[in-house]
């Protein structure tokens, strides 16, 4: 961060008091790998996740899990930006935010959870991170 100048951004809140869906978008060289929701952040917050395709995985990732999602009429729409977006990086995280029927892009992410996030178990982790670096796609 050295060379940057500080800036200040101010964006539009979409969410006027509704607790909003978060979809986050692991991505491993520009390939779309795990969706992540978050859902009822400022309640009793629960965290899925599912594959590209939208197999709910039975992972505990530093939240609890919450029931089924189904899958967002917009998901073809954030693969398709998740791949443009995560094309320069090894590895990112795209998030986004479904308002009104449209996607808005939330945020960048190279180390989800400050590097502190947990997995129920070890094998939890270890397939989450098959998943996720798999090179056979």
């Amino acid at each position: 961060y050295k060379y940057l100048r500080p800036r200040l951004i101010c964006e539009q809140n979409i969410s006027k008091g509704e607790d909003l869906k978060d979809y986050k978008v692991f991505c491993f060289c520009g390939v779309p790998r795990i969706i992540q929701v978050d859902s009822d952040r400022f309640k009793e917050h629960k965290r899925n996740l599912y594959t590209v395709n939208w197999d709910s995985l039975d992972l505990t990732y530093s939240y609890p899990m919450g029931e089924y999602e189904e899958k967002p009429k917009q998901l073809q729409i954030m693969i398709d930006l998740s791949k443009k977006i995560s094309v320069n990086f090894e590895f990112v995280r795209v998030d986004f935010y479904i308002h009104n029927n449209k996607v808005y892009v939330g945020e960048l992410t190279h180390i989800p959870e400050a590097a502190n996030g947990k997995f129920l178990n070890k094998e939890e982790e270890k397939l989450f991170s098959e998943i996720l670096f798999e090179t056979n796609i």
